[in-house]
């Protein structure tokens, strides 16, 4: 599939008070599921945009009644999605119908992965060199080299709304690559060198589940 999303149809049997969408990687068991959506209506139909590309993934649907108590529906067959390009999603947690406010698909020539490490040197007296101290935190971002033609001014204003939003967004490619992050810069139309241009993504603390 192209569409860049994984689309969950919930069909309810009776006339449940809300419902949840729970996803999990069919490989780790249902044990390993979270919620990735919550206070669904009655048979709702929900687009997950998190998903990364060749990982297969169930889901099942939690139903709760106003009487108390819940029902937990089958886990779906496993779906697997395969992206055609850079996928590029605001996240949202509240929507009814799925997890990104707006998303952009665009075409990548090059990609590069940049993982730095928490670290600090220190010189301790009777040490020829200094001595290393790696911390937990570990920093990570993404670079595409991607193609918008001048021509294409949908593309070109839905890039520069997901640069204005100044909020998380969910960052995926074909090699099966996802980061929660930000943008860090977009050129100006009048600094675009012909139809190529470059995108990097800093990771940010997220939760995906909700």
């Amino acid at each position: 599939m192209a569409n860049g999303f994984n689309q969950i149809v919930i069909t309810n049997s009776d006339t449940p008070d809300h419902t949840d969408l729970f996803r999990y990687v069919s490989s780790e068991g249902i044990l390993t599921a979270i919620r990735i959506a919550a206070d669904l209506g009655e048979d709702a139909v929900f687009s997950d945009y998190h998903i990364i590309s060749g990982v297969a993934y169930c889901y099942f649907a939690r139903s709760f009644l106003s009487t108390g108590g819940y029902t937990d529906s089958d886990p779906t067959s496993p779906i697997t999605n395969t992206l055609d390009g850079l996928w590029i999603s605001e996240v949202t947690s509240d929507s009814q119908t799925s997890n990104a406010a707006q998303s952009l698909n665009l075409f990548i020539t090059g990609a590069r992965k940049q993982v730095s490490y928490q670290s600090t040197s220190r010189k301790f007296k009777g040490r020829p060199s200094p001595m290393t101290i790696f911390g937990q935190q570990t920093g990570l971002a993404f670079s595409y080299d991607v193609i918008v033609p001048r021509a294409n001014l949908s593309q070109l204003d839905t890039l520069q709304s997901l640069f204005d939003a100044n909020d998380t967004l969910c960052v995926r490619d074909p090699l099966g690559n996802r980061l929660f992050g930000r943008l860090n810069q977009i050129p100006f139309l009048d600094q675009i060198n012909g139809d190529f241009f470059p995108l990097t993504f800093q990771q940010e603390d997220q939760t995906e589940a909700v």
